[in-house]
């Protein structure tokens, strides 16, 4: 059992390693490594090199439970090295934030397209939606606001209070004009036009 977590904690080491070196690293394209041992007064590192060049050796020491940044090189190597190198757990973080902007960008993508499902549906003379804002309030509603038309006394507020916008849409005096009698939710126009 020790020799299995043992091999788990140096491939977990190995991975961090890597994505230091390919963010730290100017053209990183492989990183090889010879060694992971403990140092005489107990500390674990790794040695190895970069691009399949011996000339760009490291040595990466780990001081606590993982490696962080701890990052010793040669000349040649170190000439690679960024100025504005960033430890393991800052890239992660980085990394975090991109992909929880991403879902972001994609879920109010599919807002919008499902506030222009609604609008189309549901209001009359309809030749262009502007969307203006979109986000999230203080009370945790995601909201889509915007007008029609090209004119912005036309506008519309969005309320998403579950998973997706359905019907919470609140109009300007000017557009409740535009509005049809018989109103359908998103989900109850999706499904008429399944049938």
């Amino acid at each position: 059992m020790k020799h299995v977590n043992e091999k788990n904690y140096w491939n977990t080491q190995e991975e961090r390693v890597k994505t230091f070196v390919f963010h730290n690293v100017r053209n990183s394209k492989t990183v090889t490594f010879t060694k992971h041992e403990k140092s005489p007064m107990g500390i674990p590192y790794l040695a190895g090199y970069v691009n399949n060049d011996q000339n760009l050796d490291f040595t990466a020491s780990i001081y606590g439970e993982n490696f962080e940044d701890n990052f010793n090189t040669s000349p040649e190597l170190d000439e690679l090295v960024s100025l504005n190198e960033k430890s393991v757990s800052e890239i992660q973080k980085e990394e975090t934030q991109k992909g929880y902007k991403q879902e972001r960008i994609a879920y109010f993508k599919k807002q919008k397209q499902r506030v222009e499902t609604y609008i189309r549906y549901n209001l009359k003379n309809v030749h262009s939606i502007q969307f203006t804002r979109y986000g999230t309030s203080t009370k945790n509603v995601s909201y889509v606001n915007g007008y029609i038309n090209n004119k912005k006394d036309l506008w519309f507020r969005t309320g998403i209070k579950g998973k997706n916008f359905e019907n919470d849409f609140t109009t300007s005096n000017n557009l409740s004009d535009f509005v049809k009698p018989l109103i359908k939710s998103v989900s109850e126009i999706e499904h008429e036009k399944q049938r």
